[in-house]
């Protein structure tokens, strides 16, 4: 008796919660018939990105004040390598540069890092060809992460993977590119390299595709969560425009 009552207790307060966020009316139909499940569901479709985007706050925060100061933490970490030459610290330093667009910069710093036992490190390897990236070598991007991956056969990262197929395609390599978008389009966690890919599918000719794929971002994007929408704005906006257009 008292579980049931517990249970109809977290129903109630579940059902409570979708309307007072003005989620959308079905989720308190599935709360209620379907109890347990229902509840895990919600957690995990409504709740869980919000508070995964709360705890990006303090990420958000540091960006705020990074604006404000914006070489303030580049010159902490510079004085760091020049009190202790470590490849942790010039990694920072390489980070920084990334995010400042200093690819140059970033580049010589990944380049002094990857020497004797660091010399196939995946992360360094990444950061350097994010850093080609950024200089528009491509070539060289293609030619580091597949470094990597022979090197490194377990590693994983969809950001480099991501990488990699848009350098196949800058490169010219559309057939190349082509193999390593359809494989990202199954598990990317963002909508960016479907509509990527739908925009290269655009420019062969192959409209009939593109519009599939773009209408599955809309599609997709209507049921999902306000937090999903607001994440992946950019993306979802540009496939709206490109739908059937």
């Amino acid at each position: 008796m008292s579980f049931i009552i517990i249970s109809v207790a977290i129903q109630l307060a579940f059902a409570v919660h979708a309307i007072k966020t003005d989620r959308k009316p079905i989720w308190v139909i599935i709360i209620g018939f379907i109890p347990i499940l229902g509840c895990l569901a919600y957690i995990i479709v409504e709740l869980l990105p919000g508070w995964l985007a709360n705890n990006s706050t303090d990420h958000a925060q540091k960006r705020i004040r990074n604006e404000a100061y914006p070489d303030k933490d580049l010159k902490a970490a510079l004085a760091n390598v020049e009190l202790a030459d470590t490849v942790s610290n010039r990694m920072t330093v390489a980070e920084l540069y990334l995010h400042r667009a200093q690819f140059q910069d970033a580049k010589a710093q990944y380049e002094k890092c990857l020497v004797g036992i660091n010399k196939t490190d995946p992360m360094l390897m990444l950061g350097l060809a994010k850093a080609n990236f950024g200089l528009a070598d491509y070539a060289q991007v293609i030619t580091t992460l597949a470094a990597l991956k022979t090197a490194n056969p377990d590693f994983k990262s969809a950001d480099g993977h991501l990488i990699y197929a848009r350098a196949q395609e800058n490169n010219g390599n559309i057939a190349a590119a082509t193999i390593e978008y359809e494989a990202l389009i199954q598990y990317y966690p963002s909508p960016e390299p479907t509509c990527r890919f739908a925009l290269l599918l655009k420019t062969q000719g192959n409209s009939q595709r593109a519009n599939q794929l773009f209408n599955k971002v809309v599609d997709y994007s209507e049921n999902a969560g306000r937090q999903y929408n607001y994440t992946h704005q950019e993306w979802v906006t540009l496939a709206k425009r490109e739908a059937n257009s």
